[in-house]
């Protein structure tokens, strides 16, 4: 909080949104690309370098390190709609489809245990919760669990809410109902022109 702001990217290359940030002091940010739509980059905060780690044809977005900072959940239109994908970082190794039926803004829990995101529901968002359990061959994921749904903030296009270190309590945005309008009136004034001249007659000093 004592130094001055300081530019760490260019912002030349398009509209980029930083997302997470590593335990090594790397940054996952969305960068956009006039053939490739959104990507994840990442910048290595200690080398000052900006280097490009998922460029496809889908949309990328909202990546987010796992706490030890060995995996990568992100969400991806690979499948036609948004769906919530892990892989190891910085790689190699394959992706891994988490969700079911659309999922989006994933987050960890500190223990880096669960998974949680968000999916659209009928009340505004539902969020989602899933064990995730290293591997042998990578790391498996379990049934998807609804935690609550209700009216909250938009998650674009960063994530617009956060898990405690707890992993029991949830920060988030909700919009109020706007207040009541009062009604309109009309008033009607009758006589109006012999008010008028009574108030202002002919010849009176302006």
């Amino acid at each position: 909080g004592t130094g001055s702001a300081e530019q760490v990217e260019s912002t030349a290359r398009g509209v980029q949104s930083p997302s997470s940030w590593s335990i090594d002091d790397k940054i996952a940010f969305v960068q956009s690309g006039e053939k490739t739509g959104n990507d994840v980059w990442v910048f290595d905060a200690r080398a000052r370098k900006a280097t490009a780690l998922i460029q496809t044809e889908a949309n990328e977005g909202f990546p987010a390190f796992s706490p030890d900072g060995k995996w990568l959940a992100y969400v991806s239109t690979l499948s036609g709609g948004p769906e919530v994908y892990v892989q190891p970082y910085p790689g190699p190794g394959q992706r891994v489809l988490v969700s079911n039926g659309g999922g989006n803004a994933p987050a960890w829990t500190t223990d880096g245990r669960e998974l949680v995101y968000v999916t659209q529901a009928t009340s505004g968002l539902r969020m989602m919760a899933e064990k995730i359990t290293p591997t042998a061959n990578g790391l498996s994921a379990s049934v998807p669990q609804k935690l609550f749904e209700g009216q909250y903030g938009s998650t674009t296009p960063v994530r617009g809410w956060d898990v405690t270190a707890d992993g029991r309590r949830f920060l988030m945005i909700r919009g109020l109902e706007a207040p009541p309008q009062p009604p309109s009136q009309m008033i009607l004034v009758q006589n109006f022109g012999e008010e008028l001249k009574r108030r202002a007659p002919a010849g009176a000093a302006k």
